[in-house]
């Protein structure tokens, strides 16, 4: 009867993880939230060293809940002054505005792989975007990987400059891995 109640018991453990699907985070390494912009006709490179991230997959390997968040007060340029300078309320307005936002709504087949559509928030300002995502596993990892321009004014993030682009580029690569295996963020 204890045999039984056992099997039954992990059945349904195993159901749920089917119906629920199964929690990847960052794995401990390797995950980028990197951007370009040009500045006075050079390219200035920067990323978010600070990063979590949320997926869910079911068991058939679709993906079906994403959120990703940066935290502004880690942008780095490699710049000291300048990275002050983009944590401030000229730019990002780190202490009003800590995070950085991605919620997923929709999965979509696409010929680059998958089409993510949600909602991105910077300084409380939400747009859709669409993300054509590259995807692939390796040794049990899910790995996400795309890249993105946006107008930054659109956002909030500086005024208008005569030397500084509106355009930025988001490059971010993701390594998730199951919840069970990783710490939750970087």
């Amino acid at each position: 009867m204890l045999k039984r109640l056992l099997c039954v018991l992990l059945a349904g453990v195993s159901l749920l993880n089917v119906a629920f699907g199964q929690t990847h985070v960052l794995a401990p390494s390797g995950s980028v939230a990197a951007f370009k912009i040009k500045n006075a006709g050079f390219w200035v490179d920067g990323s978010f060293e600070k990063l979590a991230a949320k997926a869910t997959v079911d068991a058939a390997g679709t993906i079906t809940a994403l959120e990703v968040t940066a935290q502004v007060s880690s942008i780095t340029t490699g710049i000291g002054m300048r990275d002050d300078h983009l944590r401030s309320k000229d730019y990002f307005h780190a202490e009003q505005y800590p995070q950085i936002r991605f919620v997923a709504e929709r999965f979509e087949p696409s010929a680059s792989g998958l089409l993510i559509v949600g909602k991105l928030t910077i300084k409380q300002v939400t747009k859709e975007v669409k993300l054509p995502v590259m995807r692939s596993t390796r040794d049990g990892l899910l790995l996400l990987s795309t890249q993105h321009t946006l107008n930054r004014r659109d956002y909030g993030v500086g005024g208008w400059n005569l030397t500084m682009s509106d355009q930025a580029t988001l490059q971010v690569s993701l390594v998730l891995a199951p919840a069970a295996d990783a710490p939750a963020s970087k």
